[in-house]
């Protein structure tokens, strides 16, 4: 028998990790679970499961190698990979995946992007998109969770139809 494995010390300090581990989780879970009782207190009174999404549109002419065919494609600013298509749901539908929404068209034109989005350039509080930006009005499938600031995420979305002339200015963005 290993005699490293019955020290007490060591023991215990697996003890304290695992139970570091167990307490991350639970608190995770606990704020999921919070997130998923906020979206449905802010959906009860409402009348539309329908939401705005600010996507890229991807065309051979302004993505290079992101776009293989030549048609156009409306895909996810933050992985320029997700394709949203009218009347298809995207995603799989499972828990792990999170596509997040807006209820206004004022707030999907203010969203903040992440640093790390795909299609965006710049740091600053005003970005440049790489390619154009349309704002989709989808439906959102499965349970809901709440963001804060109007913002919903759901494991899918139903692409209804682009919003035209979503905005003035598509070269200025929020991060």
């Amino acid at each position: 028998m290993d005699v490293a494995a019955l020290d007490p010390i060591l023991l215990l300090q697996e003890a304290e990790e695992t139970s570091a581990n167990a307490e991350t989780l639970l608190a995770s879970l606990a704020q999921r679970r919070q997130h998923r009782e906020e979206a449905q207190e802010r959906l009860e009174n409402r009348r539309s499961r329908l939401f705005y999404k600010a996507v890229g549109r991807l065309s051979k002419a302004n993505a290079g190698s992101l776009c293989e065919a030549p048609l156009r494609k409306l895909v996810s600013v933050y992985d320029g990979k997700t394709e949203y298509v009218i009347g298809k749901p995207t995603g799989q539908g499972l828990e792990t995946e999170r596509y997040f929404v807006y209820t206004t068209l004022e707030e999907a034109l203010s969203c903040p992007f992440p640093q790390e989005s795909q299609l965006m350039d710049g740091k600053a509080k005003a970005v440049r998109a790489k390619v154009p930006l349309v704002v989709l009005l989808v439906a959102g499938l499965g349970q809901p969770e709440y963001h804060g600031h109007g913002k919903f995420s759901f494991p899918q979305l139903m692409p209804v139809a682009v919003i035209p002339r979503s905005w003035k200015n598509p070269h200025r963005w929020r991060t």
